[in-house]
């Protein structure tokens, strides 16, 4: 199998933006919504896979106004890294995953 190169994508009138999440560490997804995500055809990256930086990352963050430690019981909100995680071009925040993802697929359209 042959993989295109971005700028292959680019020249043929594709768009080179993927939509990834982690399974582990401090960006990763609650158990369900990475079977979720799976489910969307995002690409899960496991532990020590680098993440991309022309992509999207969907990733678990505090609600707004949480204080504390966060366990796994603990509500999450979602938030998109649009290009590289830690020089993000645009950051969108969202209190539902449905709609995180739902916008994700969007751009990255």
């Amino acid at each position: 199998m042959v993989r295109a190169s971005w700028e292959d994508k680019t020249a043929l009138g594709g768009n080179a933006m993927k939509i990834y999440t982690r399974e582990e560490g401090m960006l990763a997804l609650k158990p369900e919504r990475i079977e979720a995500c799976r489910a969307a055809g995002v690409i899960v990256l496991g532990f020590g896979e680098k993440t991309p930086d022309d992509g999207i990352v969907i990733a678990d963050c505090r609600p707004r106004g949480f204080v504390g430690w966060r366990g796994p019981d603990d509500p999450a909100a979602t938030i998109l890294y649009v290009g590289s995680v830690f020089r993000p071009t645009k950051t969108y925040y969202f209190d539902s995953f449905e709609r995180a993802l739902k916008r994700a697929k969007k751009l990255a359209a």
